[in-house]
């Protein structure tokens, strides 16, 4: 019945609560002869929809006595034509009051959503950044570690110049040692031993006019001798 006879604005929740609150604070004693279930629906069906709707209101069924009878004869009666003229006002002040508390509720439930979703994207945020201040630490810890490893390295590259330094240098020493000593060697050997000397009787001559006489081989182990001059000039 609300809906075939309703306004032009669709009726919601916000409209029966408005009807029912002004209704309870009016009448809040129920009274089964004169403000009976019947009485508050056709106060709050007429706050709903307007005052003259129930006049334009027909039943075609049987006339007889029963709930739909009563129904229409009840909500019929000019009183409560009346009745919904003296509460009409407060009806709409109650109407705009309710509709005031739900639009502000769903303001702050949306800035509370978007309150939330921002707060989720600067976490969201924060996690990124401390994802990448992690990714730069353990970069800057892997370059870290090379450098020191480049460091040990150049480290044992000098100490290994330095011992092949001290090497060579012993093997300079030693190079130079054995010269002198070869040196030395050649300068203390006598360059003729077998020569006589020049207050003796030798002559080459009277080598030369000897006779050759063919010395046959031993067959001992030859004695160590000195070199003969041949050697000595040709070494």
């Amino acid at each position: 019945m609300i809906a075939r006879h309703s306004p032009a604005t669709p009726i919601n929740i916000a409209y029966v609560v408005a009807a029912c609150a002004v209704l309870n604070k009016a009448s809040p004693e129920y009274d089964v002869f004169r403000k009976q279930c019947y009485w508050y629906a056709g106060l709050a069906f007429r706050l709903l929809v307007g005052d003259d709707v129930m006049r334009q209101l027909q039943y075609n069924g049987p006339q007889r006595a029963g709930e739909v009878a009563n129904f229409f004869s009840v909500m019929k009666e000019p009183e409560l034509d009346r009745h919904a003229r003296e509460l009409r006002p407060l009806y709409e002040d109650k109407l705009q009051a309710i509709q005031h508390e739900v639009t502000e509720r769903r303001r702050k439930e949306r800035r509370a959503e978007d309150a939330e979703r921002e707060a989720e994207g600067a976490r969201r945020d924060a996690e990124g950044a401390r994802r990448d201040a992690e990714g730069a630490r353990r970069e800057a810890e892997g370059a870290r570690r090379e450098a020191e490893g480049a460091r040990r390295e150049a480290e044992a590259a000098v100490r290994r110049a330095a011992e092949m330094e001290i090497e060579l240098q012993k093997l300079k020493e030693l190079n130079q040692g054995a010269r002198t000593s070869a040196a030395s060697v050649r300068i203390s050997s006598p360059i003729f031993p077998l020569l006589p000397s020049s207050d003796s009787n030798f002559s080459f001559r009277d080598q030369a006019r000897r006779p050759y006489r063919p010395v046959a081989p031993s067959t001992k182990e030859p004695a160590c001798t000195s070199p003969s001059m041949s050697d000595l000039l040709l070494s």
